[in-house]
């Protein structure tokens, strides 16, 4: 069960990291199309990660609160979710995925402090 936990937990990272490198490329070049300066494109990667997170965890928060309430809205067996998951449920998965994305919010900060 830990080693598949850990499998679990790696995978989740994994896809929260190439989703938040897929935004963050997004975002940086709008703002840099938009305003030909690096550091507003940084700082539009930045406010587009951190905008995305919390809706990620307004989400989460409206799930954990509607906890029980209905069980048969997410199966897990039908779509798959199983077969990449094994032991993470939605909720584990989206968590780790915000927390990816308010670390590359943070990158780009820093990187915006350090460049100005």
């Amino acid at each position: 069960m830990g080693k598949q936990m850990f499998s679990d937990l790696l995978r989740a990272v994994v896809l929260g990291i190439l989703l938040a490198l897929a935004c963050f490329a997004a975002a940086f070049l709008c703002g840099l199309a938009l305003r030909h300066n690096a550091a507003s494109g940084l700082e539009a990667a930045k406010n587009a990660l951190c905008l995305l997170a919390a809706l990620m965890l307004f989400l989460l928060s409206g799930a954990l609160l509607s906890r029980g309430k209905n069980p048969a809205a997410f199966d897990a067996e039908s779509n798959g979710w199983r077969r990449r998951f094994r032991v993470l449920g939605p909720k584990a998965v989206l968590f780790c995925m915000a927390v990816c994305f308010i670390a590359f919010a943070a990158l780009a900060d820093a990187l915006l402090r350090a460049a100005g």
